[in-house]
């Protein structure tokens, strides 16, 4: 019989897993995040390039990084260093992120230059007093 503090082959692979996962999203390189759980973590919305998916700027959202990636989706993307919350698409070779708002370019780039970070799952929204 092993000793209980003796883990087994499998409970250390999935803590291993956990820190690994952990471990990536700390690195992420955004001063806006919130580390939630080895499942997700929170980002800050910068802009208003998802205005007309009702995503505005201050909200927060909650991303999932071990969601399947499918287009359509809005995702969380670092590209040449910047965080980008867009809608994702892959058209043949390349990856098209694409905002919800007209005033926004899309942006078109290699999988090469794709940093997948997650699939947005959920919007908490910034409370906005109005003034009159």
């Amino acid at each position: 019989m092993q000793p209980a503090t003796q883990m087994t082959q499998a409970a250390y692979d999935a803590n291993m897993q956990c820190a690994t996962q952990n471990y990536r999203l700390a690195r992420l390189p955004y001063r806006h995040k919130t580390i939630i759980n080895d499942r997700v973590f929170s980002l800050r919305m910068t802009d208003n390039s998802m205005v007309d998916s009702g995503v505005k700027q201050e909200d927060m959202l909650i991303v999932e990084p071990n969601k399947e990636l499918e287009d359509g989706l809005i995702v969380a993307a670092l590209v040449d260093k910047e965080m980008l919350i867009r809608r994702y698409f892959k058209i043949g070779n390349k990856i098209c992120l694409a905002p919800d708002n007209v005033e926004v370019a899309s942006v078109e780039i290699s999988p090469q230059q794709f940093q997948f970070c997650g699939v947005v799952t959920k919007v908490i929204p910034t409370f906005r007093a109005h003034t009159s």
